[in-house]
């Protein structure tokens, strides 16, 4: 009987066995699989020629590939572990530290994103002998279920695009001021002729001279738009702020856009709130601003349709700031392109169809201006 008990024990004994050795084996080859799968990634972390930081919740960093040692000029020891904004020098265009909660990092752990998705920036980063350079920023959430649980980093050092669009911006101002002149001698000109200062015209001579002067304006005003934007990519904008009653900026925007408004037949309604604190801007470059909002909102809206521009004071941490808004009941943009507003020669298709002129450059020019004061 004990005999027969202990040859039933041994039986079970190597049944238990023979699965721990499957189990034992299943885990070695999941090891296997998963030790693969990190040399891959590493592999592919480390080809990539742009930057790759990856951080836990904390901000902290957990891996850093070869190409951003290169571009920082600094060593994985050097920050592995350590808080990604302590570890990296950000700055804006202007040379100004960025501080941690507006850097794209932070704001994207910080999101409590439910899904993956990437935003992009562009930055100026210090490399460990303190020389500073342009870099294109994108960074994504690391989630896991529902919980951000790190966040991934990719930049890439755009030193030479900068150095492309610095050439292309200033033929671009030069080309412009080439152009002003006789183009704002040909205004002259057709104004001269059609106030009859060098004789009477026939109507049909008139219509004629009538054209050529409506050509002679959108001319002068792509000048314009062009020089203003070379200016703002060159950093050749002459900048004087002062505390500013952006109230009388607004004011005077909607009157001279009255005859504009008028023609094409749109109402524009305009709403400030009282008090309103001043803001130190520099009112000729907010001017651009509010002309240029303005006169796309009259533009892009048909005949019988309504332009409101509010005025408000800000709130909350904004409360010493105002926040401007213009809404139309105009043509409006597809859902599909409403990211791409403020982009360089960006114009909606469907503007395109409606307005035939336009430059695409209003919006991109309003950005620039309201983000060098901090907006």
């Amino acid at each position: 009987m004990n005999s027969a008990r202990t040859l039933s024990e041994l039986k079970e004994l190597r049944q238990v066995k023979e699965v721990a050795d499957k189990l034992l084996n299943e885990l070695d080859a999941e090891k296997r699989k998963l030790e693969e799968a990190k040399a891959k990634q590493e592999a592919i972390l480390a080809s990539i020629g742009d930057g790759v930081v990856v951080t836990d919740e904390e901000e902290r960093v957990v891996f850093i590939n070869t190409s951003a040692e290169r571009i920082l000029g600094l060593k994985k020891k050097q920050v592995m572990g350590k808080l990604w904004t302590d570890a990296q020098v950000v700055e804006d265009e202007q040379g100004e530290q960025v501080p941690r909660n507006k850097r794209l990092m932070h704001r994207v752990l910080k999101s409590r994103a439910v899904k993956s998705s990437s935003r992009k920036e562009t930055h100026y980063y210090a490399r460990g002998d303190g020389t500073r350079f342009p870099v294109y920023v994108t960074a994504s959430p690391i989630l896991l279920g529902k919980k951000v649980i790190g966040a991934v980093e990719v930049f890439r050092d755009i030193t030479e695009e900068k150095a492309i669009d610095k050439a292309k911006s200033e033929f671009v101002s030069i080309a412009s001021h080439e152009l002003y002149t006789p183009l704002s001698s040909l205004r002259w000109h057709t104004e001269m002729l059609l106030d009859g200062s060098v004789g009477q015209m026939s109507e049909d001579q008139t219509k004629i001279v009538k054209t050529v002067e409506n050509s002679a304006l959108r001319m002068i005003d792509l000048v314009g738009a062009l020089l203003n934007v070379s200016r703002i990519e060159l950093g050749t904008f002459a900048v004087n702020p002062e505390p500013t009653d952006l109230s009388a900026v607004a004011k005077d925007a909607v009157a001279d856009l009255f005859v504009q408004a008028k023609e094409q037949g749109v109402a524009v309604e305009t709403e400030c709130d009282e008090n309103l604190p001043l803001v130190n801007v520099d009112p000729k470059l907010m001017r651009i601003v509010f002309d240029n909002l303005l006169s796309n909102a009259v533009k892009y809206t048909p005949s019988r349709g309504r332009v409101r521009m509010t005025l408000k004071k800000g709130e909350g941490e904004y409360a010493k700031s105002a926040v401007l808004s213009v809404k139309d009941t105009g043509y409006g943009i597809p859902i599909n392109e409403q990211q791409k507003i403020f982009t360089k020669l960006f114009r909606a298709s469907n503007a395109v169809k409606n307005v035939v002129n336009g430059t695409g450059l209003g919006l991109y020019t309003v950005k620039a201006i309201v983000e060098r004061f901090g907006g």
